[in-house]
């Protein structure tokens, strides 16, 4: 069986699920997941289950488990009846705060928005969203990406997933950065004086694995009625 991983979901779509797909297509067992995340890995033979550790002890890389990487585009496990025009990822945590964008309310009056996302790693906006299903928020996240033709996002783990889903990604950032700084760590200390580059290159287009457009909104921070304005450009 191959154990669970806790750590935050960009890591995970990145790391782990591409190699844990690859894995199984030649060695087929059981995955230990969270309840929830079965779409990430449709090619185990059964699942067993750990509970959800609380949002901010979400750290830590994967290990390496396979020498090659294949990706997919996951269906939900369990179908919402999900749609959506435009999906927003209002990320809302402790741990590294400056990344939360404070602006998702200005969005939630266009036609078609759904949010993705966790509740316990979202900000709460009034629109309809992942986390008001009774099924685990992932399916519903997933279904909505997959009939959406625009995700909006900062750096972060549903921007990685729209990009396993092969949708369209505006992704928010600031002058070239993740975000402002300084960096805060869930303790409340800073960690670093400013948020690196955006990995656009190594991490996004290296992981595009179905071409789908990535755009950049840089000034999301200081201009945020441009992000308005540049999904409507996009979605026109």
């Amino acid at each position: 069986m191959i154990p669970a991983f806790h750590g935050e979901l960009g890591l995970r779509i990145r790391y782990h699920v591409p190699q844990v797909h690859a894995l199984l297509a030649t060695n087929p067992q059981p995955v230990e997941i969270e309840r929830g995340l079965e779409a990430l890995y449709p090619r185990a033979t059964d699942y067993a289950y750990s509970p959800r550790p609380k949002d901010d002890d979400r750290h830590g890389r994967p290990p390496k488990l396979c020498d090659r990487e294949e990706r997919l585009v996951p269906e939900p496990f369990v179908t919402c009846g999900v749609t959506a025009k435009v999906v927003i990822c209002p990320r809302g945590r402790r741990y590294g705060a400056a990344k939360n964008w404070d602006h998702w309310h200005t969005l939630t009056d266009i036609d078609g928005v759904f949010a993705a996302g966790a509740p316990d790693s979202s900000q709460q906006v009034d629109c309809p969203a992942a986390w008001d299903f009774n099924r685990p928020h992932l399916d519903a996240s997933i279904e909505a990406m997959l009939s959406a033709d625009l995700v909006v996002a900062s750096d972060s783990g549903l921007a990685h997933l729209a990009i396993l889903c092969g949708r369209p990604l505006l992704l928010l950032s600031h002058n070239g950065k993740v975000a402002p700084g300084p960096v805060i760590d869930s303790h409340g200390r800073q960690a670093r004086k400013e948020y690196w580059p955006v990995r656009m290159a190594e991490y996004y287009h290296a992981a595009n694995h179905k071409a789908a457009p990535i755009y950049e909104c840089a000034t999301a921070w200081d201009e945020p009625a441009t992000v308005r304005e540049t999904i409507e450009r996009i979605i026109a």
